[in-house]
């Protein structure tokens, strides 16, 4: 095939927008549309070399394999060898025994299916998974061993009944694409993540690549320069208003995909070749391309586990990663070749037995102290106190309302109701066991992710359930609710469906505050924005014993929030938890931090925020 410089310049920035949304460079949120126009490329060129085989009546299957092994293993098992090596000595045995599972099902490239099951790519959680971005090179794995077999089945066709081909072709693409479609919209939100992992949900991308490749003489041949320069201008300007204008909260892919696919699949089947695309930056970026979509998210995530951020600090990874990459093109790519095929299978076979070793054994337990290790896998730990902790399934995180065990007025003791998301519900045993119940009637409604406002936005359901509350039952029985308590992590608020400032987010607590004083509720006090650390509180102490890093890692947005939550709402309803000096945050006789991930209480900490607030005599 004649050199492309069009695809040269896809490549190139296809992988420039991925890395600056991975790395969260402003007006880049919907840079995440760089792999569907990698997806696009794959299939214009597999298709290509698959049909061109036919044509000329030499296409081995078998050959087909071994390039497409060749192109994708050396530089990918190369980098997860060094991945497993520098976190070898750099993480936690929890930590490391998660590296080698993403690494084991990165080598069976299956990671897409195994994170389907595990994890969202757009989840917090996901942004510490050193190989999340593997579940790419799976997806189009995949594409690779099962296209070429679909694409022989109908090789007859191809030679002898071109249209009926085609036809059976766009069939096939359509189908893919209505998965999408359906998932999205007739099932569960949680189906989502299948359309996103999904080889299936995700063939119809690579497909309309093999599009630009059936039609290539119309678009080639019948469509004036004029024309052409028109709607290449215009898909490159979709391509940039996607960047710009998508983010994380849409559903992904969509028919929204449709918008970089089709400007990807214009600029490859109409083949103009414009001198900028020739700029030799542009040219070795598409070259490097493929290496340093492997290498940028390692090297980020690294920096991550240990809060390492900053303008500068992203600059020097930005820098790094571009140094690897051209390091594994210019000594693993172009070299390749000279690799036997029976070496790359062993090396690969290495990595995925070195992983599993990772996975079942704790290799550098030894080179870590016993507290540090016990503090880092505190949070694995923690699932069964929590739900005791928070009264999972009973009062917090239920279908709906507990009335006769959350919300049940005592007219005989003062009642306190606790209103909130999860921040409300770390508190929950804390004042079950705490509060005089000779005096006191507890009563609590919590929700994870929702906000104990009246102007709140959230999930259906929770919201209406909070509604609800505010609307009827306060208002039923507000000549008997001596206190009400609304806790929340105010931080979350502008995701939660609309965008907010701090200001907008202080006036709608206010605005509650002074509502709920005008039903007649005597007490109304906002527990406030607690500290948020950038990475799990336990990490922080393993670390601060480990290392002697001495860093605080509070996330400096909770610091800004609360005083500026502070400034708003009066201090009579307005309780400062932020870092106050008579919480202690760690245990050092019983290995026990205040909080087991990076914003939530465990038991140790919840019992020192109520038995504060029991001093102050709010009650």
């Amino acid at each position: 095939m004649k050199f492309r410089y069009d695809i040269g310049f896809l490549r190139a920035l296809a992988v420039f927008i991925v890395v600056f949304f991975h790395y969260k460079i402003p007006f880049f949120q919907g840079g995440f549309i760089g792999v569907d126009i990698f997806f696009v490329i794959s299939g214009f060129l597999m298709t290509s070399i698959i049909l061109k085989g036919f044509d000329r009546d030499f296409f081995s299957i078998k050959e087909f394999y071994v390039r497409r092994f060749e192109r994708i293993v050396p530089a990918l098992t190369v980098m997860m060898i060094c991945v497993l090596a520098i976190t070898f000595f750099l993480y936690f045995p929890v930590d490391l025994k998660r590296v080698s599972i993403y690494t084991f099902f990165s080598g069976l490239f299956l990671s897409n299916y195994y994170y389907l099951f595990n994890s969202d790519y757009f989840d917090a959680s996901s942004q510490s998974n050193i190989l999340l971005h593997t579940w790419s090179l799976s997806v189009e794995w995949q594409f690779y061993i099962i296209y070429p077999v679909f694409l022989s089945l109908f090789k007859e066709y191809y030679l002898r009944r071109k249209r009926k081909f085609n036809v059976i072709f766009l069939s096939i693409t359509l189908l893919s694409f209505l998965l999408v479609i359906v998932f999205n919209n007739f099932f569960p939100s949680s189906y989502s993540k299948i359309s996103f992992f999904s080889f299936t949900h995700r063939a119809w991308e690579m497909m309309f690549g093999g599009i630009a490749f059936l039609y290539k003489d119309f678009f080639e041949n019948k469509i004036s320069d004029f024309f052409k320069n028109v709607l290449i201008t215009i898909s490159i300007i979709v391509i940039g208003i996607s960047i710009v204008c998508f983010n994380e909260t849409y559903a992904w892919p969509s028919a929204l995909t449709l918008l970089p696919v089709i400007a990807s699949f214009f600029v490859i089947a109409l083949n103009k070749e414009y001198n900028f695309y020739k700029n030799p930056t542009i040219q070795y970026i598409g070259n490097i391309s493929y290496s340093w979509y492997l290498w940028h998210w390692p090297v980020y995530v690294i920096a991550k586990y240990f809060d390492y951020e900053g303008v500068e600090v992203t600059a020097l990874l930005m820098g790094i990663s571009l140094l690897l990459a051209g390091l594994s093109y210019e000594l693993i790519e172009k070299r390749s070749k000279l690799i036997s095929l029976k070496k790359m299978i062993i090396g690969s076979s290495f990595v995925i037995l070195i992983s599993l070793i990772g996975v079942f054994l704790t290799p550098n337990k030894n080179l870590f102290s016993k507290d540090a290790v016990l503090l880092s896998e505190y949070k694995e730990h923690y699932d069964e106190t929590r739900r005791k902790q928070f009264n999972s399934g009973v009062c917090h995180n239920v279908s709906e309302i507990n009335y006769k065990k959350c919300l049940c007025i005592n007219i005989k003791k003062k009642n306190i109701l606790l209103l909130g998301d999860s921040h409300a519900g770390q508190f929950s045993l804390s004042f079950r066991k705490k509060l005089d119940s000779t005096k006191f009637h507890f009563m609590e409604h919590t929700v994870v992710g929702n906000f104990p406002l009246l102007n709140a936005h959230g999930e259906k359901r929770a919201s209406a359930q909070f509604k609800s509350i505010f609307n009827k039952f306060i208002v039923d029985h507000k000549s008997n609710i001596d206190v009400i308590l609304l806790s929340c992590n105010w931080m979350n608020y502008p995701n939660s469906g609309r965008y907010v400032s701090n200001q907008e987010l202080a006036n709608d607590v206010d605005a509650t505050v002074k509502r709920l004083k005008k039903m007649g509720i005597k007490k109304v006090f906002v527990i406030g924005q607690g500290e948020e650390y950038n990475i799990d509180y336990p990490r922080v102490v393993a670390f601060n014993l480990e290392k002697k890093l001495g860093k605080s890692y509070v996330n400096q947005e909770s610091v800004v929030l609360n005083n500026d939550l502070k400034k708003q709402i009066p201090s009579e309803n307005y309780i400062d938890i932020f870092l106050n000096n008579t919480i202690k945050h760690y245990d050092a006789v019983n290995k026990v931090p205040y909080m087991f991930d990076d914003d939530h209480m465990t038991i140790y900490g919840a019992d020192q925020i109520v038995d504060l607030l029991l001093k102050k005599n709010i009650f």
